[in-house]
C-alpha cells in the first residue's frame, strides 16, 4: 500500500478545481463526461447524487480549499487524491464531498472525479 503525504494545492490547481465545481453547479454534467473529468461517473449519476442531496450547488468560496484533504501518493508523485466539501446556495458549506484525482502533466492539470458523496 502506498504511503500518502499531506499536500497543499497551488493556485493553478485550485483554479482548475474551482472551474470543475462551477460546471457541476451549472448542471453541465455532459460537459464533464465529454472532456473526461467525470471519471467513471455518468452525467445521470452526477445529476442523481445532486438531486437526491436536495440542495443547489454553488461556486466554491476561496476558503473551501483550506478544508480540502489533499494527499500526494509517494509512488505516484504527479498525482494528488483530494476530498473537498462542496457549498450549496441554501446552507453554505455542505457535507456533500467531491473526491477527485488531480494529475499534473508538465504545465497541464488533469482532473478526474472519483466520487460525489455525503460524508
Amino acid at each position: 500500500m502506498a504511503k500518502a503525504t499531506r499536500f497543499s494545492l497551488s493556485d493553478g490547481e485550485r483554479q482548475a478545481i474551482a472551474d470543475l465545481v462551477g460546471v457541476l453547479a451549472r448542471g453541465a454534467f455532459e460537459d464533464l463526461v465529454r472532456d473526461g473529468r467525470a471519471g467513471r461517473l455518468s452525467a445521470a449519476e452526477l445529476k442523481r447524487v445532486i438531486a437526491q442531496y436536495g440542495r443547489r450547488l454553488t461556486e466554491l468560496p476561496g476558503s473551501a480549499f483550506d478544508l480540502a484533504d489533499c494527499y500526494r501518493l509517494e509512488d505516484k508523485p504527479e498525482k494528488l487524491a483530494i476530498d473537498l466539501p462542496l457549498w450549496t446556495v441554501e446552507d453554505g458549506r455542505s457535507d456533500l464531498t467531491l473526491s477527485l484525482t488531480l494529475q499534473r502533466m508538465g504545465s497541464e492539470i488533469a482532473l478526474r472525479i472519483d466520487d460525489l458523496h455525503v460524508l
